[in-house]
């Protein structure tokens, strides 16, 4: 919302910023869970599986938004 309401570029450049922040973290701690919450032997498949479902929430919003938008 900052970044949309913002009318320097200051601003959207410290909007985009803590986006990136947050996002990393975000990622970071999504890969940690996912491999402590499968067996050892699972674990890079578990890695796997959130990165597949990051893509495709990537795809399938994607789509979905650009119908929805007309």
């Amino acid at each position: 919302m900052i970044a949309a309401v913002g009318d320097s570029f200051g601003l959207l450049l410290a909007a985009r910023f803590l986006t990136a922040l947050a996002t990393g973290a975000f990622w970071a701690v999504a890969n940690v869970v996912a491999t402590r919450a499968a067996d050892p032997a699972a674990s890079s498949r578990a890695v796997g599986v959130v990165g597949s479902g990051a893509m495709l929430a990537n795809v399938v919003g994607g789509g979905g938004g650009g119908g929805a938008s007309g």
